[in-house]
């Protein structure tokens, strides 16, 4: 066969083998029967200028190839497909080209055959996956579990398998400590609905090489905001602080720093940047950093209050006097950091992830173990007091004691909510709950055996986080109709929207 589909290439076409590897066929010379007119002779169909020099000099030829000239528009080893196979005027050629694949790359064929053949991108896909293997399994394969979505995923408490996906439910949030929420609302209209002004806890003492900020942004990334004012003072990023990240959707007030040793503070009030009004400056000797804040305080708004408002208002003392469960919120696990995390530590991860990217996926692993011990604990009804073997968080502090469920004043107390129970954000070591605590938490700890072990493969360092939120200072309004304003403030790594899903059913 490969002899009668070479009869049907006119004398005057060659193969040449370029640098990129592959086959290419040779237009016909103009002057030839048949040639086109316009066309040089050797003109290579679809080749650079390298490939027609090279052809010229009588250099390159693909002695190897037996067979006739495979037409570049069919895929083949070593060359990426760059036009459709049902282009016009390519009978002859494709089928002599198709003859080429079945005798030198039959192996590919079962492979190919499932490829949509005038799709240039999904062939070049195809062939740049071709060969990325680990394990034994696909990479291609792999991902196209991940696109099945929750085809295949356990069910809650479970852990995907090697190459199945993460369900919703596996990253769900906790259960409802008050039977779901009495009304329904919308947040986020506007960006004023949703304030956001940080607590430091502490102010800039006046003198020193920081200087301090107070910045108001809109609509804008705390990250993207810090390197902005970076490019204004024209030091690197690294020399700009902040304490925590603010929600993006939102009008936020936050501390940015600058470490500018030696100078005078510039004049920030000529900076110009979107999104972003600076509305004082002090110096100080320190520089802010991640994680020291007190809280935050928030107000938001909620419109298109449908409900029960009586329910509505019952709801809203019960949490004032008694607090939220604190599990993490929907946006710790957004895109999709439980499977990153997991092929982290299978070491499935073609790249590898930036420290910030890493962070990520760590800290979504342990927030969700953390959540389905405190899921447990809301189902029995314990999540608010303390049982044997607890122990205790003190309200805004992250040191832990064992707690006595027995101890009148420790029950005050908790009532009272200056101490809480807390549960696990697991790394490395053991627990150290004991009795009814450690049994509920090594239950979970099995359940995610993987993520557990990974954290501490990792280097997480096991700490403990209150199971309750304390909503500090809430009060609420109506100040229009069908709209509910409320105001309060949350300690650090605390959500709104664990508050705001207890009383609106929201979207």
């Amino acid at each position: 066969m490969v002899g009668a589909a070479a009869k049907a290439h006119p004398v005057g076409t060659f193969t040449n083998k370029t640098a990129r590897g592959g086959c290419h066929a040779i237009k016909k010379d103009a002057h030839q029967p048949g040639g086109r007119p316009g066309n040089r002779p050797g003109r290579v169909a679809g080749a650079g200028r390298t490939a027609v020099r090279r052809f010229r000099r009588g250099v390159g030829l693909h002695r190897r190839c037996a067979g006739p000239a495979r037409p570049r528009h069919l895929p083949g080893p070593g060359r990426r497909h760059r036009r459709s196979a049902d282009h016009p005027a390519r009978g002859v050629l494709a089928q002599a080209g198709q003859v080429h694949a079945d005798g030198v790359a039959g192996n590919h064929q079962s492979r190919r055959a499932e490829l949509d053949a005038g799709s240039p991108a999904r062939t070049r896909r195809h062939q740049r996956d071709r060969g990325r293997r680990r394990g034994g399994q696909d990479l291609l394969h792999r991902r196209a579990l991940h696109r099945q979505g929750s085809a295949g995923a356990l069910q809650h408490g479970g852990l995907p398998r090697r190459g199945q996906s993460v369900s919703e439910d596996n990253a769900r949030q906790p259960g409802f400590a008050w039977g779901g929420p009495p009304a329904t609302g919308r947040i986020r209209l506007e960006p004023e609905d949703f304030a956001v002004n940080e607590v430091l806890g502490h102010e800039p003492d006046g003198q020193g090489e920081h200087l301090w900020l107070w910045v108001a942004k809109r609509e804008r990334n705390t990250v993207d905001v810090a390197a902005d004012l970076a490019r204004a003072a024209g030091v690197h990023i690294r020399q700009v602080g902040f304490a925590g990240l603010k929600d993006r959707n939102a009008v936020t007030r936050q501390y940015f720093s600058i470490h500018l040793p030696g100078t005078d503070s510039p004049d920030w009030s000529q900076w110009r940047i979107d999104g972003v009004t600076i509305e004082s400056a002090s110096r100080s000797s320190r520089k802010i950093k991640r994680g020291r804040l007190r809280g935050n305080r928030f107000e938001l708004v909620v419109r298109e209050l449908e409900g029960d408002l009586g329910a509505l208002e019952e709801r809203l003392a019960a949490v004032r006097d008694h607090g939220v469960p604190n599990g993490f919120g929907e946006q710790r696990f957004g895109g999709n950091n439980i499977a990153r995390a997991l092929a982290l530590f299978r070491g499935e991860m073609r790249r590898k992830p930036s420290k910030i990217k890493r962070g990520f996926y760590l800290s979504a692993a342990r927030s969700l173990v953390f959540n389905h011990v405190l899921d447990e604990r809301i189902r029995r009804g314990d999540w608010n007091r303390l049982i044997d073997g607890d122990l205790a968080m003190l309200d805004g502090s992250r040191s832990f004691f064992a707690a006595d469920p027995d101890d009148p004043d420790q029950v005050r107390r908790c009532a009272e909510q200056d101490i809480h129970p807390s549960g696990p954000l697991p790394g490395q070591g053991d627990s150290p709950a004991e009795g009814e605590a450690a049994e509920i938490e090594n239950r979970q700890f099995e359940a995610h055996r993987e993520l557990v072990e990974g954290l501490a493969k990792f280097g997480m360092k096991q700490e403990r986080r209150p199971l309750r939120m304390r909503v500090g200072d809430l009060e609420w309004s109506f100040p229009e109709e069908r709209t509910l304003k409320l105001v309060f403030s949350l300690g650090t790594g605390s959500y709104a929207t664990s508050v705001l899903r207890e009383l609106v059913d929201y979207e």
